[in-house]
C-alpha cells in the first residue's frame, strides 16, 4: 500500500510540474510530449488511427450461441451494467437541472460511439437528440441500423400494447423525421430520439464543422472505453478534449470509461518483468520506451478474442488540469469495484445486475437459459464463492477471479461545465 501511495504521489508531482508552465517549449522540457510537426510525425499518427479504426471495423458480429461461449461473456455484461450506472447517474442529475431550467429535451453526443452499444441506455434515459460518432465507418453504420431496428422495434409495442407504451415513450417533442434533419424540435408528440451519424477521427477533426447544426448544445458527452487512445500525443488530447467539451451547454456533463493509469502502473511495477502483466483473460504489456510518459505512455493490450490494440495512459489529474481550460470540472472518479459496492446497494440495480447477466451464477445451472451452463473460468477461480457456497448454501452471483482482475483496470469519471 506505501508503495503504491508513493508511486501515485510522484507522479502526481510530475502532472503538476508539468503543467505548471505556459509555454509550449517549456511542457515539451518537463512531459516530453510536444511533438515536432515532421512527415514522420504524422504519418506514424495516420498509421495508428488507421490501425485502430481497422481493427474495430473488422471486429464480426457475434450470434447468440457465440456470446454465450465466450470467456468474457459476463466480464462484458459487468462493464455493461457499470456504464448504465454512469449514464443513469447523470441522466437524473440533468432532469433534475431541467426541471429547475423548465427545460425539456436532452442532447447527446455519443463519442466513440461504436456499434451503437448504448443505444437503449440512452432510450431508457428519455433522450431527444444523439450525436453518433466513430473512427470506425462500419462501426458507425451499424450503430445506424441499430437504431433504426431499436426505433422500429420501440413502435411495434407501442402499438401492440399502448398500456407498456410509456416505457419507450414519454416525451413531447417534435416527429422524428423532422427531427432527423433538425436537432433544436419544437415540443410536440415523439415516439423516439432523432440522431444524426458522423464518421470521424476525434482526436485529429474537430466535430463541430460536421454537425447539422454547429451551434448545437448537448447536454452529455459520452466516450466509453475510447478517450483514452487519444493520448498518444498532446496535440490528438486536447482536441479530443476540445470536442467533448465545448459543445456542452452550462451545466452539461462530459462522462467517460477509462483505464486507471496509475491501477496499470502499479501492477507493471509489481510484475515479475516491470513491463508486463496479465491473467487468462486480458494482458498488458509496455516497452521501455514508451513506459511513465503522460502523453504517449503507450502499452500493447490485449482482451481474450475481442480487441488487441495499442493504448495510451491517461492519468486523471492531467486531465482534470487540462480540462480546465473549457471550464470543466471533475465532479468524481470512481473504480469498477467502487461503482458495484455503491451502486449495489439499491435493489433496483441489484436486480438489473441479474437482467443483464453481469454476473456468474455460483454453482452453475446446467439447465440455465440463454446464459453459460458452465463455470467461465477454472475451478481456481472461484475459492472465495466456493468456500460462502460451503457455509451458505445458496447460489452466488460472482465475476471470476480473471475477470475481477480485468474489470479492476477500469474507472469511471464524470466533468461538468460551470454555470457561471
Amino acid at each position: 500500500m506505501e508503495e503504491t501511495e508513493t508511486s501515485n504521489a510522484t507522479i502526481t508531482e510530475l502532472i503538476a510540474k508539468s503543467m505548471e508552465t505556459i509555454s509550449s517549449e517549456e511542457k515539451e522540457e518537463v512531459i516530453g510530449a510536444k511533438r515536432k510537426l515532421s512527415q514522420e510525425d504524422d504519418k506514424d499518427n495516420k498509421e495508428l488511427a488507421s490501425h485502430v479504426a481497422k481493427h474495430y471495423n473488422e471486429l464480426r458480429e457475434e450470434g447468440i450461441d457465440a456470446r454465450y461461449e465466450s470467456r468474457i461473456f459476463f466480464l462484458r455484461n459487468f462493464n455493461n451494467w457499470v456504464k448504465s450506472m454512469l449514464i443513469g447517474d447523470i441522466i437524473e442529475r440533468i432532469k433534475k437541472q431541467n426541471l429547475i431550467e423548465n427545460k425539456r429535451t436532452i442532447k447527446v453526443l455519443d463519442m466513440a460511439c461504436g456499434k451503437g452499444g448504448d443505444i437503449k441506455k440512452w432510450m431508457q434515459g428519455d433522450v431527444s437528440y444523439i450525436v453518433f460518432t466513430d473512427i470506425a465507418g462500419i462501426s458507425v453504420e451499424q450503430c445506424r441500423k441499430r437504431y433504426e431496428d431499436t426505433k422500429n422495434s420501440s413502435k411495434t409495442v407501442s402499438r401492440s400494447n399502448p398500456n407498456n407504451s410509456q416505457r419507450y415513450h414519454k416525451r413531447m417533442r417534435a416527429d422524428t423525421s423532422s427531427q432527423m434533419t433538425d436537432p433544436n424540435p419544437s415540443s410536440a408528440q415523439q415516439d423516439f430520439f432523432g440522431a444524426e451519424f458522423i464518421t470521424a477521427d476525434s482526436a485529429q477533426q474537430r466535430l463541430k464543422d460536421l454537425y447539422k447544426d454547429s451551434n448545437i448544445k448537448f447536454d452529455v458527452t459520452s466516450c466509453q472505453f475510447a478517450f483514452h487512445y487519444s493520448f498518444e500525443s498532446q496535440e490528438k488530447a486536447e482536441l479530443m478534449l476540445q470536442n467533448a467539451c465545448e459543445c456542452l451547454r452550462p451545466g452539461g456533463y462530459f462522462i467517460g470509461t477509462t483505464p486507471n493509469a496509475y491501477e496499470i502502473v502499479r501492477r507493471a511495477r509489481e510484475s515479475e518483468t516491470g513491463l508486463q502483466f496479465g491473467n487468462s483473460v486480458y494482458n498488458i504489456k509496455f516497452d521501455q520506451e514508451h513506459f511513465m510518459k503522460l502523453f504517449g505512455g503507450k502499452y500493447d493490450f490485449a482482451l481474450e478474442g475481442v480487441v488487441d490494440c495499442p493504448e495510451f495512459l491517461v492519468y486523471m489529474p492531467l486531465l482534470k488540469k487540462m480540462a480546465e481550460k473549457y471550464n470543466m470540472e471533475l465532479v468524481y472518479c470512481k473504480t469498477f469495484g467502487e461503482v458495484f459496492d455503491e451502486y449495489s446497494l439499491k435493489a433496483e440495480n441489484r436486480d438489473l445486475l441479474f437482467r443483464m447477466k453481469a454476473l456468474e451464477t455460483y454453482p452453475p445451472d446446467p439447465n440455465a437459459r440463454r446464459m453459460p451452463r458452465k463455470l467461465m473460468g477454472k475451478e481456481l477461480e472461484y475459492l472465495k464463492a466456493k468456500e460462502v457456497y460451503s457455509s451458505e448454501r445458496e447460489k452466488l452471483g460472482v465475476l471470476s477471479k480473471d475477470e475481477s482482475e480485468a474489470t479492476s483496470i477500469y474507472v469511471i469519471f464524470a466533468f461538468q461545465k460551470k454555470i457561471t
